[in-house]
């Protein structure tokens, strides 16, 4: 089977949490996002009605990749729309119909996609940079086009049929129950209400400096506002004074506030919901509970005993089942490496059982003379991943493994010459391809001659990724990260 070829653009180097959101596995012949990072920028954030949280990550670090995430209460992703077809992402609503509406900043256009990804709507008729977008309860969209000035209302047909002119910049424009729209004058250091002929009705100013997002509370009638450049969220009466505030909010772009009196918030990195007295009581990403096992297993090929360390979500069991990862080392490094980082326990509380090891002879494990990721060593990669696949909390329908740099060799090899526990996707960070870009007479570190043919026949990625039978991912930044060969 020919592996699934997978370009990452952009990615940055050594950004564990940002990798794992893109790790994919083979499901039902589509390939499937199974885990979610740190949002680099939060913006709109929505409470679901099965009380999952949609989030859009607008991060200009992202470039032209969209991420728009559902996550559970306990972080875990349940959907996202992952593509560069919607660049700098703002706004990701969820519609009735299950559909999400979301407004590309980058991409001057409002789209609806659905459950599965595919698009259904789009308008990008005379948008420039729009902020937000809501599905009316007559059919049409509310849109804030920031760089336009204004906010619009338009029909499915892509018909304007309504406006509002008067704004600087503008956020997170709100249709109101009685017709009115609650608009951030961002670039005005204002919130404005609108009446359907453009009447300002109610208005706040005090003090505020570039509000981002304002929700008008149905049960108070008050005005819940994200004061973004002040680090705050405020609720304000009808007479313009503050009842509540939230003073450690940096970046404040949405609040929401929820049916149990909390608050939801995105600031800065990460999404928050609070009490009334402002306690955090759930955080995207959260810290959830890792469980560590640390086993000593023995490499039937050399007789050598290996050190392996587990890390896995609290939460994961029998009846609960996550992916799982196996990281193999780059160079002649060793997985006890990571023992005094948070690496592991970050990506187990992203949802993985996550195995590190150390191969033959390094690191913790006994003694043996260095393999360079040949047979040996993939012998020893193997027994790790039977171990993995063993157990009763990993989900062995996504199993996978993630190597650095010359890493690639011996998890490539594995994968190709051990069918069983079958390998779901492989996550390659750099990895060289063939001899010449290891062999120490070229540069490389391995030190024989590149026409010791039977040495390099075991431990040339090239040879072993032509028959590699799982989804692959190669990430490569725009400067490698070995000196050597980074020309």
């Amino acid at each position: 089977m020919t592996s699934a070829i997978l370009g990452a653009r952009r990615m940055l180097k050594n950004d564990h949490r940002t990798w794992v959101y893109i790790l994919l596995v083979a499901a039902a012949g589509n390939l499937s996002p199974v885990a979610a990072s740190i949002p680099v920028s939060p913006f709109s954030v929505e409470r679901l009605s099965n009380g999952n949280t949609l989030i859009a990550d607008g991060s200009l670090l992202l470039g032209n990749n969209a991420r728009a995430v559902e996550v559970d209460s306990l972080g875990r992703l349940v959907w996202a729309y992952v593509n560069s077809d919607v660049p700098y992402l703002h706004t990701a609503c969820r519609l009735n119909n299950g559909n999400t509406l979301m407004a590309a900043s980058w991409g001057s256009k409002v789209v609806e996609v659905n459950r599965n990804g595919n698009r259904v709507w789009t308008d990008s008729t005379g948008l420039v940079y729009p902020n937000e977008a809501f599905r009316l309860d007559n059919g049409n969209t509310l849109i804030t086009d920031r760089l336009n000035n204004r906010v619009i209302e338009v029909k499915p047909n892509l018909t304007l049929v309504w406006s509002y002119t008067n704004l600087a910049g503008p956020h997170n424009g709100r249709r109101l129950p009685d017709g009115h729209t609650l608009i951030c004058d961002s670039d005005s250091n204002r919130v404005v209400e609108v009446d359907a002929a453009g009447t300002v009705v109610w208005q706040y100013a005090t003090g505020l400096s570039w509000p981002r997002g304002a929700e008008r509370i149905s049960s108070s009638g008050h005005t819940l506002i994200a004061d973004s450049q002040n680090d705050r969220v405020i609720e304000v009466d009808s007479m313009g004074r503050i009842v509540w505030s939230l003073d450690s909010a940096p970046g404040a772009y949405a609040a929401v506030r929820l049916a149990n009196s909390n608050t939801l918030i995105s600031a800065g990195v990460r999404v928050i919901e609070v009490t009334q007295a402002g306690t955090i009581v759930w955080q995207y990403p959260g810290t959830i509970p890792v469980v560590v096992e640390t086993l000593r297993i023995v490499n039937p090929s050399s007789g050598c005993t290996l050190y392996v360390h587990i890390h896995r979500p609290a939460y994961a069991g029998p009846d609960d089942p996550v992916p799982g990862i196996i990281f193999v080392p780059g160079g002649t490094g060793y997985g006890s490496s990571l023992d005094s980082t948070s690496m592991p326990d970050d990506i187990a509380s992203d949802g993985f059982a996550f195995l590190h090891f150390d191969p033959d002879g390094r690191g913790k494990s006994s003694a043996y003379p260095e393999n360079y990721d040949g047979y040996i060593n993939q012998d020893g990669m193997h027994v790790c991943e039977s171990l993995l696949a063993s157990r009763d909390y990993v989900d062995t329908s996504r199993l996978g493994v993630y190597t650095r740099t010359y890493g690639i060799t011996m998890g490539s090899g594995m994968i190709k010459r051990y069918a069983e526990p079958h390998i779901k996707f492989l996550l390659d960070f750099e990895g060289p391809a063939d001899r010449s870009q290891m062999c120490l007479d070229s540069g490389g570190f391995v030190p024989v001659p590149a026409d010791s043919e039977a040495f390099w026949q075991e431990r040339e990625a090239g040879r072993f990724m032509k028959q590699v039978p799982c989804a692959y991912l190669r990430i490569q930044p725009q400067v490698d990260s070995n000196p050597k060969i980074r020309k």
